[in-house]
């Protein structure tokens, strides 16, 4: 037994999702407009029935759009699936589209078109990978600054045992072999005396300021280190450096 039109009306009216129906035979005007779409735009079905897009959306380069998307459904007889903005009575709005072409009994075509507003998961999918995107440079700069950490001396700022020792190894094996370097060991003579007679406090600023003489004494290859307590390495390059 066929559903009559009246009762397939009421059923589409009362759908959860929203609903229309063009007719492409006399320009796309709506022939169907459920309460889900009224409520969504905010104007009733009787403001809707035997008009069009042009006349619906101030909009007229949407218009055209929609047009042009509804004239491609027809003509090629395929559903098309799409995402986009559409002014509604909130505003702009995302929703989830579904068009398709339908042929009635009595050979009537009409299109028809399903939408879903999905702007809050947009904006929720939006925030979720500015989160995300957050988190990654947060992550790189704490995996930045626990290496620096793992690679350097606490009390000087210059590089610690593992840093030295990886950059030597690193030196050694990409280096030209007819370009020789030297590595000075630097012990500092009576350091124990002047910390047990001044303080940690004063021979800590010794080591500081040591360090940092270096450093700028070597700044053609600056590879300086401290390996702990009092003693500090120092790389040169013999085909640079003049002292």
């Amino acid at each position: 037994m066929l559903l009559k039109e009246e009762l397939l009306l009421e059923i589409i009216d009362q759908l959860p999702i929203a609903v229309f129906a063009k007719d492409p035979k006399n320009d796309f005007k709506f022939v169907i407009w459920n309460k889900k779409m009224a409520s969504m735009f905010d104007v009733p079905s009787d403001n809707i029935i035997g008009i069009t897009d042009f006349e619906l959306f101030d909009d007229i380069e949407a218009a055209k759009k929609f047009r042009k998307i509804d004239e491609e459904v027809m003509a090629q007889g395929r559903v098309v699936d799409i995402q986009e903005v559409v002014t509604a009575a909130k505003g702009d709005i995302t929703c989830h589209t579904l068009k398709l072409p339908l042929k009635l009994a009595d050979g009537r075509e009409l299109l028809v078109g399903m939408l879903d507003d999905i702007t809050d998961d947009s904006a929720n999918k939006k925030q979720l990978e500015a989160y995300r995107n957050d988190l990654e440079l947060l992550v790189e700069k704490r995996t930045a600054q626990l290496q620096a950490l793992a690679n350097t001396d606490s009390l000087t700022g210059l590089g610690n045992r593992n840093f030295f020792i990886a950059e030597i190894k690193e030196l050694i094996k990409g280096r030209d072999r007819s370009v020789p370097f030297s590595v000075m060991f630097i012990d500092l003579n009576g350091f124990k005396l002047l910390n047990d007679s001044y303080g940690h406090r004063l021979g800590d600023e010794l080591l500081r300021e040591m360090g940092k003489r270096l450093y700028e004494f070597n700044t053609h290859a600056p590879i300086v280190a401290r390996l702990g307590g009092m003693s500090l390495f120092l790389q040169l390059s013999r085909e640079k450096s003049t002292h």
